[in-house]
Order: structure tokens, then sequence, then C-alpha cells
């Protein structure tokens, strides 16, 4: 035995420098795992949604630009009132938007108290904005130079939550091409 420690000296301890390794990878990864365990997650979708009333007809229903917040963590997830970020590629700042369903008054739209508190696995719908709101978004004399065309199809849509986490929006396939039309519009001035 001891002959064979001898003869096999560097083997040795290149498998134990192996085993050192791997032993502080896997107890990183495993710390990474339950930090990441331990903070707010969540998915979020914007959809253009149509509001429907019986005695209106289809083409006067309110439409609305709304996003679903599903928490994917396992801790609780809180929305405020000011959550909501629409970011302008190369901008200097951000719109901040207060949801339109934090208004009292709305008939349409019902009062949603905020701070929300979203528990693990479940969801939320936030009413973003009008349809119509969201299309004067793109009088903005930034869009109507070229490079502001070009750059307003890149927007992002972010949410964050009370403890500072921020969280891209997903925008539907349905929002992409109206930000890509109300843009090219512009082109044709």
């Amino acid at each position: 035995m001891e002959k064979f420690f001898t003869e096999y000296e560097h083997t040795i301890s290149a498998i134990s420098t192996i085993a050192t390794v791997a032993a502080v990878v896997i107890s990183l990864w495993v710390t990474t795992a339950s930090a990441n365990a331990h903070r707010t997650n969540i998915k979020a979708n914007a959809n253009i949604k149509i509001f429907v009333f019986p005695h209106l007809p289809e083409d006067q229903m309110p439409r609305f630009l709304m996003v679903d917040v599903t928490n994917i963590g396992l801790m609780r997830a809180k929305v405020n009132s000011f959550c909501l970020l629409w970011n302008y590629p190369f901008a200097e700042h951000s719109y901040l938007f207060q949801p339109h369903d934090a208004f009292v008054g709305d008939p349409i739209v019902p009062y949603a108290a905020y701070p929300v508190t979203i528990e693990p696995n479940e969801s939320h719908g936030i009413v973003f904005i009008s349809e119509d709101a969201f299309f004067k978004m793109f009088t903005d004399e930034k869009i109507q130079s070229f490079l502001g065309r070009l750059f307003a199809r890149f927007m992002t849509l972010k949410i964050n939550t009370d403890d500072g986490r921020v969280f891209k929006v997903k925008l539907n396939k349905q929002i992409r091409s109206i930000i890509k039309e109300r843009t090219r519009l512009f082109g044709k001035k």
C-alpha cells in the first residue's frame, strides 16, 4: 500500500485538488440558490384587454393595457402604486407611471388599494393605461425623429417591487405591433 502511494503521489494530490474545487463550487451554488429563494421573484406580461359591457357595441368597449403579475418566488411580493417604469433606449430618464386602477372614481375600472401583496404562486392584474392614452404616448417629439422611431421599437416596460427589485414586463405581439405601427406613422408625416 505504501508503494502505491509513493508511485502515484501526484495522481492522488490531483484527485484531492479536484475534489476540493468541486466541494467549493457546490457550496457556492447551494449558497446562491438559497439566497435567491429568499428574494421576490415575479413574472409580468402586458396585454391589451377589452372590458366587456353587454349594453355597448363592440367597437365602443373600453380597451386597456393590463399587466398580469405572477409571483413565481417563495416570498410575498409587494407592488406599490408607482410601480411601472417605461424606458426609452438611451434616454436620460424613465417614465414612472401610477396604474389606472389606483384612482378612485373611474366608473369602468375598479379601484385597487395599493400596495398590493401577491402571495407565492398567485397573480394580480394591474390596469396600466387606456389604449387611447397608450397611443398618445407616441406623439412625443422624441419619437418623431428617425432615431426616435428606431429606438421606440425597443422601449421596455418594467415593474418594481417595494424591496427595490426591478423586473422586465414581457410585451405581447399585439402591443409590439402597435408600437411598430405608431412609429411608422410618424415617418410618413
